[in-house]
């Protein structure tokens, strides 16, 4: 693949919660327009099999996005090793998807600390990262369309750590903010996806 032509040529983009799943396709699509990528997962294993399959232009790290220190280690390691980074996508999520009645406070915590915590702690290294190294970056939340604004999806279904926590992925007081200063924040809805079982915070 000639890397040196498509939309996304020279371009440095770290992902989170890439090694399987909506993650991991995210990374093939940047590899595809020509960026290198550093794929970050929970799970090396997955990270370096996603990372194996696009080839060169990409690198794998295992990251916990609830570790602000982990977070923030592993967006300079990435530039570092990239020649930079001007484009992050704060990706990583779980779902125990249990009902009202059977959800546990370890559950609802574990949701909110990956979910919304997660999200925080790695726009603000992204920021921190590109106020530092002079760059007009560009950060990227994965939220979902069933917590999308009039959407009954996922609270129908009587799940109410999902919505809870993916609902806090809109941030728009950090997105004026980040314009406001020159940097671009944008957010996807992507539908449905199962990449793996429901996760429980023992895994």
């Amino acid at each position: 693949m000639d890397r040196t032509r498509g939309l996304l040529a020279g371009r440095k983009a770290l992902v989170t919660g890439a090694g399987t799943g909506i993650g991991a396709a995210i990374t093939r699509a940047l590899a595809r327009e020509g960026a290198q990528v550093c794929v970050t997962d929970l799970d090396l294993a997955r990270a370096n099999e996603t990372a194996g399959a696009i080839g060169a232009a990409a690198l794998a790290l295992k990251l916990d996005v609830t570790s602000a220190a982990e977070t923030r280690a592993a967006l300079d390691q990435a530039a570092e090793r990239l020649g930079g980074l001007d484009l992050v996508c704060a990706n990583a999520g779980v779902s125990t998807m249990n009902r009202v009645e059977d959800l546990s406070e370890e559950e609802w915590d574990f949701n909110m600390d990956v979910n919304a915590k997660g999200v925080f702690l790695t726009d603000q290294a992204a920021l921190r990262l590109f106020k530092r190294t002079g760059v007009k970056g560009v950060i990227v939340n994965t939220a979902s369309l069933g917590c999308a604004p009039g959407c009954r999806s996922a609270r129908s279904f009587g799940r109410p750590s999902w919505p809870a926590s993916r609902r806090s992925r809109w941030p728009r007081a950090m997105s004026a903010s980040l314009r406001s200063a020159g940097w671009k924040s944008r957010r996807m809805w992507p539908r449905w996806w199962s990449s793996s079982p429901a996760i429980s915070p023992a895994t």
